[in-house]
């Protein structure tokens, strides 16, 4: 009997895990995650569905926003959290490897990973797909962090021209003991780490002045953006119809993508496509599928894509004036910096940079 009564036992646990599997499955294949909701999201009982919190899916973007900045670190976003109620049971910080799988969580982009395959979500995006791209980029390149002790503010934006090593910054304490007392200088240079270098120290202040310069160089007068902004909004009318001719020709390709979904599905429940090659090629398309769609909401949303970048270039040129005459404003002007010039340099005290594309152009008619 007792045997009898085990037997009786693991056949109601095994029927009952093939249940939530099976359940699982017809989730995952109407595009619903089969768990808790993703921080921003609320699990809808009486639907089985997955809804935006409108309330903590605006305190999740606004931290994607302060991330995108490149100002924030994990813990500060961490921090972030918790001002506005999103923390642990116990009231405390979320832990900084969970704040960095939030940010990393493709979920809010409409791609649901579960186990080895990935699915297309049908749930309500509110994060722009630009923007999680942008975090990514973010904390790959924050993979192996840099010590700054001393937070220099433009530590890490040029190089040395001579032997290409990276120029580290150092306090330097000095006393004048009839006047000011002790006073401390910042000086940048090279760390000739690779071979011999002749290049000398610059003061922060000197550094600072020069990088004022190049800015300002990348402005453009507040009556010609006006106008530029004009002509940009009437651009954007005419650039409507070819964007819907965009979007029927990445819906024409979607459509495609699920018939070849289909006929592989068809393949692997006749057993004339191996698992592994069925779950491959799935995730393939599937990936393909999201992207496709992707551009559509992003034509759809924000029009042609050269007209926002034409917007943004209009808007960093019009700034630039500003941000260079501003005072005690360092980290906004190294943050501004790269936004108009790339491949910053150093040689005999004199800073240099790339202007980058439209920049160049300002650039050099400013002389």
């Amino acid at each position: 009997m007792l045997s009898i009564a085990f037997g009786q036992s693991k056949y109601y646990v095994d029927n009952l895990s093939e249940n939530v599997k099976r359940g699982n499955r017809q989730k995952l294949r109407k595009g619903i995650l089969p768990n808790k909701a993703p921080y921003g999201y609320i699990n809808e009982p009486r639907l089985r569905t997955i809804e935006v919190d409108p309330i903590k899916s605006r305190i999740v973007k606004k931290a994607f926003e302060l991330f995108a900045e490149g100002e924030s670190s994990i813990a500060d976003i961490s921090r972030f959290f918790q001002k506005f109620g999103i923390t642990k049971y116990s009231g405390k910080m979320l832990h900084l490897d969970t704040v960095k799988r939030i940010l990393s969580n493709k979920f809010y982009i409409g791609i649901i990973n579960f186990g080895s395959e990935i699915y297309e979500g049908t749930h309500k995006l509110f994060l722009p797909p630009e923007l999680f791209s942008k975090v990514q980029k973010i904390i790959k390149a924050r993979e192996h962090p840099k010590n700054n002790k001393h937070n220099f503010t433009f530590l890490g934006l040029a190089k040395c021209s001579e032997c290409g090593c990276s120029i580290t910054a150092e306090v330097k304490h000095k006393c004048y003991p009839k006047t000011r007392g002790n006073v401390d200088y910042i000086y940048y240079r090279c760390t000739k780490k690779k071979t011999h270098c002749g290049q000398i120290y610059l003061r922060e202040e000197l550094l600072e002045q020069q990088l004022r310069a190049i800015v300002a160089k990348s402005s453009l007068p507040d009556s010609w953006a006006k106008l530029w902004l004009e002509r940009l909004n009437k651009e954007g009318t005419e650039e409507k119809a070819n964007s819907e001719n965009q979007i029927t020709k990445f819906s024409s390709e979607v459509q495609k993508i699920d018939k070849k979904l289909d006929r592989l599905l068809e393949g692997y429940l006749d057993q004339i496509v191996d698992p592994q090659i069925y779950q491959q090629k799935k995730n393939e398309l599937v990936e393909l599928k999201i992207k496709f769609k992707g551009k559509m909401a992003g034509i759809s949303k924000n029009g042609s894509e050269w007209l926002g970048l034409m917007r943004e270039f209009i808007e960093v040129a019009a700034d630039a004036a500003k941000i260079a005459r501003a005072k005690h404003n360092g980290e906004e002007l190294s943050f501004f910096a790269k936004k108009v010039g790339s491949d910053y340099s150093l040689n005999d005290r004199q800073l240099f940079c790339v202007y980058k594309q439209g920049f160049a152009a300002l650039a050099a008619g400013a002389g």
